[in-house]
């Protein structure tokens, strides 16, 4: 098998959840709805995930609160600590 795509890999697997759930894809790189159920923190548990195994992060949210900011506190830390890069697109108020 050769080589891994990687920008093949992600239009397929934005293929198969968007347009066609039959097209073949790798789940680790296709986009999910990820939301809070009232089960747990689904969508803090995401975030810091993909956080921990990001290489560099763009967030683009509507607003920032500074406890927003605290749940993901360690984890900006250590990203700092790596050198990874990342920035927080949002709008002002």
């Amino acid at each position: 098998m050769g080589e891994i795509n990687e920008r093949d890999t992600l239009i397929d697997s934005i293929h198969n959840a968007l347009i066609d759930s039959k097209h073949y894809s790798i789940d680790t790189y296709r986009p999910k709805m990820v939301s809070n159920d009232g089960k747990g923190q689904i969508v803090l548990s995401t975030l810091e995930r993909e956080l921990r195994n990001c290489d560099s992060f763009d967030i683009s949210v509507a607003f920032v609160t500074s406890g927003g900011l605290n749940c993901i506190y360690q984890e900006l830390i250590e990203l700092e600590r790596k050198g990874i890069k990342g920035r927080f697109i949002t709008t002002s108020f």
